[in-house]
């Protein structure tokens, strides 16, 4: 703690834990330059993102084996300006084969995310709504041939419903504030009102409106450096401007289900080149639709429609137009994304990948202040941190000891006793996973949230508070494994996150609406791939190639070798629950969302980016008068007094993350290790008699002889390299010179400098 509060006061807001990083949000501008980190250098790199960027690429060369970098944190904390700088550092040092992967693409990328992913929070103006992966392939040279944008969990609801507090996605206030007078006379934008349902086209000071103004005339700028048309742009206004058209016409709230608004819907339905019947039909009248599909269908396939359908609860009117607005605007986010990876694109041959992972990050109302208990949006991200974390713990105590343990190696260390595997089990946990007593009162449906709300929303007559019942039964019956406690007030429980230092309080009331299948959000992409509007249709007729089971992830295409390997793990991802996204359950889709994420970067050698909150944000009592946030990794403009310290979150966050333990374990254990031939050739050089000797030997070389006989010339301190059955694991204290010696020596032109900072950079 000391090392991390001496180095933020001194400006330096990165510090290395072991293998992984800690970056602290720093309230002061710190924009990296080369000097920080020297392009070429392979150790004594110092602790900085960019430093872990190298580092990572140097594995990739020397192992021929795919990384990745995961960043972890609270929601503001920094995480997306952190793979920013990754993946700008990371094109700008290897450069681009033929140029089609360039830094002011990215940059680009990053400013077209930003508009149609973000929205404004009360904690940050630029808080992340999506997970994304993306991917630097790179050939046996080292540059970049190509890279691949993948988003999932994108939290589409938030075009039609927001939290107070949040505003809606950045590019509604850009487009209403920076269209030129044709653009809106053509897309019925000449006139607005402040009385939409979706809080569209609202700022609070004029000096807004002009920012948006100016941050939509950088948007169009973005999408031209990506190759997107003059065409293209103007169908994604298209589908925008109907989103805030039905948002102003909204719906009846009794009687008939009808937009109440006609002039509105019927402008809709024209700038999405579509009938008002047609529009009308998508969005209300899906059960006449399901009627004659089931009658004029055989029996076998009717009982079929019947249980995938659910008798469940009903959609109300209001239901209805967001389900639209959500699947429509969830159908442009996807179409934007195969368009940066159109710019992206290329067929040359690769060896392996980069893939730097982005989430939401991880909320609590408490820490704005807020008195409110925690929304369904606001699980599933958490819940996504939760399995990230989960990843975290696999690969740092896990996987780490049961190495040690197939190798023989002597490491004296206990698994930590809290995991988040207990906290995921309470939200994902499968019913037929779990090992059931004897029947009897609790002993049925013991499964997870996810699934509690799947069973129940096929439950004529369910309701809210029989799901909190079930999760109740559940964990009364399995106190030590999922510690969740109910509370006192009605559907409410609370779930302990962070390892149970930071648990979140949660209201259940709605959630089953939010379980429910939204047909109208299920039949927005019929209405643009059958638009009489050319370029809609061109646009959203490449998501029709797609399977359905595939529909909630953003970025399959691609022409690579590794981008179509990445699209096969996320099929097959899919695929392991079929019958569940057949039925099209929301819940369950969340939980395969992520199944795909850690599919594609377990695998890999995983590098994480601990980013932390240092200061609280609270401005007073109840969140009244909260100032503007910071922005993370110095976005925010110069304040001349720096935020207070929090010492308490800071600890909270630590100990929620395993940092510590992590960092005992790096110490504890071997540092690195690698193959008998791998580290016979890499330090050889060290041992010229054995070197000459191995050259002038004409039969197979016996590694471990070698290894061992390596070993004996340089004398090195005992249990400072440990000889396994297939690896050699060497100590900390012995890596760094050891490492730094055979550099020196093989690569004297290139020499690795030695950069010692104070406070020291390293933990």
């Amino acid at each position: 703690m000391n090392t991390l509060l001496q180095r933020y006061r001194a400006q330096l807001p990165h510090t290395c834990s072991g293998p992984d990083l800690i970056v602290l949000q720093s309230p002061a501008p710190s924009a990296p330059s080369a000097g920080k980190v020297p392009w070429g250098c392979q150790d004594g790199l110092p602790a900085h993102v960019l430093g872990l960027a190298q580092r990572t690429y140097w594995a990739l060369l020397s192992q021929r084996r795919d990384q990745s970098i995961v960043a972890l944190g609270r929601s503001g904390a920094g995480k997306t300006t952190c793979c920013q700088q990754v993946l700008e550092h990371l094109v700008g040092m290897a450069g681009s084969v033929d140029g089609s992967v360039s830094v002011e693409k990215l940059q680009a990328t990053f400013t077209i995310l930003r508009a149609f992913g973000s929205v404004s929070t009360g904690h940050s103006r630029s808080a992340t709504r999506f997970a994304m992966v993306m991917s630097l392939d790179f050939n046996a040279t080292g540059r970049v041939t190509a890279a691949q944008l993948q988003t999932v969990l994108l939290e589409n609801s938030h075009v039609a419903r927001q939290p107070e507090g949040e505003g809606n996605f950045e590019i509604f206030s850009q487009m209403l504030a920076g269209l030129d007078l044709d653009l809106r006379t053509e897309l019925n934008l000449h006139q607005t009102v402040e009385s939409s349902a979706f809080g569209m086209g609202v700022w609070s000071k004029p000096e807004d409106k002009q920012r948006a103004a100016a941050a939509f005339a950088q948007l169009r700028s973005a999408m031209e450096t990506l190759g997107i048309s003059e065409v293209e742009q103007q169908a994604i206004w298209r589908v925008l401007a109907a989103i805030y058209h039905l948002g102003v016409a909204g719906a009846c709230k009794v009687g008939r289900k009808q937009f109440m608004r006609f002039e509105w819907a019927n402008r809709a339905a024209e700038v999405l080149g579509c009938d008002y019947e047609e529009l009308n039909t998508a969005t209300f009248k899906h059960h006449l639709r399901q009627i004659i599909q089931q009658m004029t269908a055989g029996p076998k396939r009717r009982g079929l429609k019947d249980e995938d359908t659910g008798s469940g609860l009903k959609m109300t009117g209001v239901e209805c137009v967001e389900g639209m607005a959500s699947g429509l605007y969830q159908e442009l986010f996807a179409a934007l994304v195969s368009l940066i990876n159109r710019s992206f694109s290329s067929h040359h041959l690769s060896m392996a990948s980069i893939m730097v992972v982005d989430s939401p990050g991880f909320q609590n109302p408490r820490h704005q202040g807020k008195d409110r208990a925690a929304t369904f949006e606001e699980l599933c991200r958490n819940y996504a941190h939760e399995r990230l974390q989960l990843l975290f713990y696999h690969r740092t105590f896990v996987s780490t000891l049961e190495r040690y343990k197939e190798e023989g190696v002597p490491v004296h260390f206990d698994l930590p006793e809290s995991s988040p595997a207990t906290t995921v089990a309470v939200v994902d946990q499968n019913p037929s996973q779990v090992p059931l007593p004897a029947r009897g009162e609790g002993s049925e449906g013991a499964g997870g949230l996810f699934w509690v709300l799947d069973e129940e929303v096929r439950v004529e007559g369910s309701s809210d508070s029989v799901v909190l019942e079930r999760l109740r039964a559940t964990f009364e019956m399995k106190t030590a494994r999922a510690k969740g406690k109910g509370t006192r007030q009605p559907l409410q429980c609370e779930v302990p996150h962070q390892l149970g230092q930071d648990p979140v309080r949660y209201d259940l009331m709605g959630w089953l609406h939010r379980a429910k299948p939204n047909l109208s959000a299920l039949d927005a992409p019929q209405v643009l791939q059958q638009s009489k509007r050319e370029e809609l249709q061109k646009l959203f007729q490449t998501r029709a190639k797609l399977p359905p089971v595939c529909r909630a992830v953003a970025g399959l295409e691609g022409t690579s070798q590794q981008a179509l390997h990445r699209s096969r793990v996320v099929r097959r991802a899919f695929a392991s629950s079929l019958a569940s996204v057949k039925r099209k359950a929301p819940c369950i889709q969340i939980k395969l969302q992520m199944d795909a994420l850690i599919s594609l970067v377990r695998r890999s050698r995983l590098h994480f980016i601990h980013c932390l909150i240092p200061t609280s944000v609270i401005g007073s009592k109840g969140g009244q008068g909260t100032p503007s946030p910071p922005q993370p990794c110095g976005d925010q403009g110069g304040a001349d007094e720096s935020p207070a310290l929090d010492i308490p979150a800071l600890r909270v966050q630590l100990a929620g993350s395993h940092i510590l333990e992590a960092l005992r374990l790096h110490r504890t254990g071997y540092a690195e290790h690698m193959g008998l031939a791998q580290f016979r050739r890499r330090f050889q050089v060290l041992d010229p008699p054995l070197l000459k000797k191995l050259k002038s030997t004409s039969e197979g070389i016996d590694e471990r002889k070698a290894v061992e006989e390596l070993l004996q010339t340089l004398d090195l301190e005992k249990k400072a390299v440990t000889v396994g059955h297939s690896q050699v694991s060497v100590h900390l204290r012995t890596s760094r010179p050891l490492y730094r010696n055979s550099d020196d020596i093989q690569f004297l032109s290139h020499p690795m400098p030695y950069h010692s900072g104070s406070p020291s950079s390293r933990l």
